[in-house]
């Protein structure tokens, strides 16, 4: 009961701030919003797709093109660990991944699916011999200036974290799977994550936006067993948006979110509840800032245990830098969440940052840094057996050269370091390096208009 009316209170909330907004004067072109600029679709902030760079900046053109990849891979890994009750030991593995996308856009639709699989090998630990597949589709359609929806679907099923290979360096076959940056990373057990997310967005002036995104998410380990401290969970979340353009390259806009997790075994469920208000800053498409802040309350139960309740800050700020021969993302977070592998709530605390840099003509740099901390927002439950919290970094880097026109080699190295004592999955052994070495070879052509 409390949680429902909590909920109508963020929305009464969230009303009462927006309607002031919507009766405001609409900004002039001396705000720098030209006749043309009036006459586009307005994009939908970046933050609300997950992204640190707008997912529009195609809006207006026009490509049809399919391309694939073919990459082999054989790396040396410290630390192998095929079991929970296993001793870890050094491995060499070897891979082979074929991949493929299509990317087709014209002015009112886009639409991209990749598709990326993987066969890998070990020298010693054969029993860890696994394929390794990820899916990406989006589908996003302008009925008008004024009426637009996107769709959004990754699937992901990974036996090792570490094979999951950046984009060749010389061409633009596929996006990389960055190493999942909250919660756990389970280095070599199979995970299956499946996110499916939709958007409806809708003009209703010239330069505000209403919106709606719903999303789905499912995290599962299939082959665990159940004292490894890890546990599958599924969530769902419902999100409002209201965005308004106050200049031809800056938003503001408030968005309010209800989300529930659910973990399986012990049946925990966290609910949230979440308020926030945003602004982005553009710079020609080429350079992105977003910040979004406000308050979040959570609601946890277990059991028959009674609820636990608490109000926290929630913060989220997005960079993103793009050029001709640099591509830059970073992210930061700090909020209330669930799931991830976890049993608990725990506040999370996580940084991300991307670099993709073409040093010269055949020579690229690609580096990944993921850094987490977790720590258990609830009270210690008799009936429960949860972690204290932990944290996790991650650092890949590699460089990779341009041996002939559809032809890349890369060299690189991974660093994971975990520190999570309740989890015994990977309590014993948290620590893991990998050198890498990969032949990739690719195409990229057009299919006509």
């Amino acid at each position: 009961m409390k949680s429902l009316m909590l909920s109508k209170a963020f929305a009464i909330l969230a009303v009462a701030i927006t309607v002031p907004l919507l009766s405001q004067v609409e900004p002039s072109a001396d705000d720098g919003i030209t006749k043309t600029d009036q006459e586009t679709r307005m994009i939908t902030p970046p933050m609300l797709n997950g992204a640190s760079l707008p997912l529009d900046e195609e809006v207006g053109q026009r490509s049809n093109y399919l391309s694939g990849g073919l990459t082999f891979n054989s790396a040396y890994i410290s630390n192998v660990r095929p079991g929970v009750a296993s001793s870890s030991i050094d491995d060499t593995t070897y891979s082979i991944w074929p991949s493929l996308a299509i990317d087709q856009k014209t002015p009112r639709m886009t639409q991209k699916l990749s598709y990326n699989s993987g066969f890998t090998f070990y020298r010693k630990t054969n029993a860890l011999d696994s394929i390794n597949q990820s899916m990406e589709a989006r589908f996003d359609y302008g009925f008008s200036n004024r009426l637009a929806v996107s769709f959004q679907e990754r699937f992901r099923q990974n036996s090792n974290v570490f094979n999951q290979p950046l984009a060749p360096s010389g061409g633009e076959t596929f996006q990389a799977e960055v190493a999942q940056t909250s919660g756990i990373v389970v280095p070599f057990e199979e995970e299956l994550k499946n996110n499916l997310s939709a958007i409806i967005s809708y003009r209703i002036a010239k330069f505000s936006m209403v919106g709606v995104k719903g999303g789905f998410e499912s995290l599962s380990f299939p082959s665990v067993s159940e004292g490894s401290g890890l546990y599958a969970s599924r969530a769902v979340s419902v999100l409002e948006f209201y965005s308004r353009r106050v200049s031809r390259l800056q938003y503001i806009g408030a968005s309010y979110q209800s989300a529930s997790i659910v973990t399986s075994q012990q049946q925990t469920t966290t609910r949230m509840q979440t308020l926030s208000f945003f602004y982005t800053l553009y710079s020609d498409r080429n350079f992105t800032v977003s910040v979004a802040a406000g308050p979040q309350h959570m609601n946890f139960t277990a059991g028959n245990a009674p609820s636990y309740q608490r109000w926290v800050p929630s913060v989220r700020a997005g960079l993103g830098w793009q050029t001709a021969r640099l591509r830059f993302t970073s992210d930061y977070s700090t909020e209330t969440t669930a799931g991830q592998g976890l049993l608990d709530a725990y506040i999370s605390n996580s940084e991300d940052a991307t670099l993709r840099y073409q040093l010269k003509r055949n020579w690229v740099l690609n580096s990944v840094a993921v850094y987490a901390n977790s720590e258990n927002s609830v009270p210690s439950l008799s009936s429960l057996q949860v972690s204290p919290g932990g944290h996790t970094l991650s650092v890949t880097a590699s460089i990779g050269y341009n041996i002939g026109q559809n032809l890349v080699a890369e060299f690189g190295y991974t660093r994971l370091r975990q520190d999570f004592s309740g989890v015994a999955a990977i309590s014993s052994a948290p620590d893991s390096d990998r050198v890498f070495i990969s032949l990739s070879s690719y195409f990229h052509r057009p299919l006509g208009r």
